[in-house]
């Protein structure tokens, strides 16, 4: 049967509008990756996703920006805010429910970490803790924490990490899986853009050099060392330099900075009680890592 050419050239740009409609519905759904450079603690902190179009990107970028800027302001400690640590550490007892979870959470590990790791200018036990009965997470709480004999907070050593929690589960409740945090020496990585595994290197202090790649995804890095300017006392001269990977942000920071003031054979003593895994660059340039950091070469 012959098809006439008026019958060709309709089924001709059927055929076109088909696939361009096809091509249209695929581009709208293809994910692309995004990144902002957001300021937090007097540094950059880079955060990429990857998500459906920049709209959508635009509008977790501008929350993301606000989560950060309300912590900055909460765990600062040399200006003024409502219910932050400047108040606290000047006299009020009433402070925001959410510095109040990150003062509980370093008291937490002061407990486990027998005072090593400790967010005060002395003793932490001169701070009392009280219970907090509230409503919602965004109160302001009363007489929650008391400090004696003068004692200040200072949130920098564990602040990092437990923020970068709160903007990961954030992303993840809005659909967001694909991320990558970095703020240079905290890195949290959700999964990896096309279903690759991400690749970081992990510097050694000892040589200014790449030591080792470490391949992961849903993954926290945190590296203090010798060139980190959050721990800057009480240093011992045997570790120069620790990198823990961890699956959460807020225990990987906690870790890194209590396990750089252990020797590495305390350290690999210590860390058997939790899910993480370490690398120690020693000063006499020797390099000790738990067993489970051959899982991520």
């Amino acid at each position: 049967m012959k098809i006439s050419t008026t019958k060709l050239f309709i089924f001709i740009v059927s055929i076109l509008i088909i696939t361009l409609i096809i091509a249209f519905i695929y581009k709208a759904n293809e994910l692309v990756e995004y990144s902002k450079n957001i300021y937090f603690m007097d540094k950059y902190v880079n955060v990429k996703i990857v998500t459906k179009n920049e709209i959508i990107a635009n509008n977790i970028f501008d929350e993301v920006e606000n989560i950060y800027n309300t912590y900055d302001n909460l765990i600062n400690h040399k200006n003024d805010y409502l219910g932050n640590l400047y108040n606290l550490n000047n006299g009020s007892t009433s402070i925001d429910y959410r510095l109040y979870k990150i003062i509980e959470y370093g008291y937490t590990w002061y407990k486990k970490s027998n005072g090593i790791l400790n967010i005060t200018n002395g003793n932490m036990d001169d701070v009392l803790i009280n219970e907090v009965i509230s409503d919602n997470e965004n109160v302001l709480v009363d007489k929650s924490i008391i400090l004696s004999n003068d004692v200040k907070l200072n949130l920098d050593n564990i602040a990092p990490g437990y923020i970068n929690e709160v903007v990961a589960r954030y992303l993840k409740s809005k659909g967001i899986n694909k991320y990558m945090i970095n703020e240079g020496d905290n890195i949290y990585l959700g999964d990896a853009f096309k279903n690759k595994l991400y690749n970081i290197g992990i510097v050694n202090p000892n040589l200014d050099m790449i030591y080792k790649i470490i391949k992961g995804k849903n993954i926290a890095i945190s590296n203090v060392s010798k060139n980190s300017n959050i721990i800057d006392i009480n240093t011992p001269n045997k570790v120069s330099g620790v990198t823990v990977i961890s699956n959460n942000s807020m225990d990987a920071v906690a870790l890194a900075n209590i396990l750089y003031l252990m020797d590495s054979d305390s350290g690999l003593e210590f860390i058997k009680d939790y899910d993480a895994e370490v690398i120690w660059f020693n000063t006499d340039g020797s390099i000790v890592t738990t067993k489970g950091i051959i899982n991520y070469e």
